[in-house]
């Protein structure tokens, strides 16, 4: 069923069975793996208006990557969806945008990137060799290579994908599970405990440091 992207008001007559249901503590939202996805309550919190607004554009660009027909336009769009969570709304958005995804994703979700970097196949999608390094290197590498992903199919255009040709489709199809799987797990966590960075704010750009928000 396709939903209007506007809400228009309540018949009046609708109101009060509107408001009870509204204010029943036994009725639950819609949830995924546990995690509430109600995000209109975010806007009563401080900073809730930027906070539902990356939360919007998250869920409307993971809904265009799951009915995307090619396989790295989606994985493409999946970065997309963990981006509309790290940028700010802000005039120095643009600045230093890969040092604050990593550092954004290394702080909100760091099991997770293990979890992903313990991926069966990780070292078939991604130029990466685990080898003997420590658990915070690995995670740094792995979302700095899957931010530079999105960066280069957006600047340089797509590779030929081709689907049913052995080896090469059955690639594509565990790469975009692998970053559908990403942005999900983006979205959760980000749900359960949003924040915003300051990295490429030129006050701390400018000492070098850059502080958590």
């Amino acid at each position: 069923m396709e939903l209007p992207p506007a809400i228009f008001p309540s018949k009046p007559e609708k109101l009060p069975e509107i408001d009870a249901h509204y204010k029943d503590q036994s009725l639950g939202t819609l949830a995924r793996k546990s995690v509430s996805l109600e995000i209109v309550s975010h806007v009563s919190a401080p900073g809730g208006l930027d906070h539902f607004a990356r939360l919007r554009s998250a869920f409307l660009t993971f809904e265009a990557a799951i009915q995307q027909r090619h396989d790295l336009v989606a994985c493409v769009l999946y970065v997309v969806v963990a981006e509309c969570l790290v940028t700010p709304n802000t005039k120095w958005k643009d600045a230093k945008v890969t040092m604050r995804f990593v550092q954004f994703y290394e702080e909100l979700m760091p099991s997770a990137v293990d979890e992903l970097v313990a991926h069966g196949n990780l070292e078939s999608l991604f130029p990466i060799k685990r080898g003997t390094r420590n658990a915070r290197r690995l995670r740094r590498e792995l979302l700095s290579l899957i931010y530079e992903f999105r960066s280069g199919h957006v600047h340089q255009g797509l590779r030929p994908s081709y689907r049913g040709f052995g080896a090469a489709g059955a690639v594509e199809s565990v790469r975009r599970g692998f970053f559908a799987e990403f942005a999900e797990r983006a979205i959760l966590e980000y749900l359960k405990s949003p924040r915003c960075s300051y990295v490429g704010h030129p006050a701390y750009s400018q000492s070098g440091s850059e502080p958590p928000c």
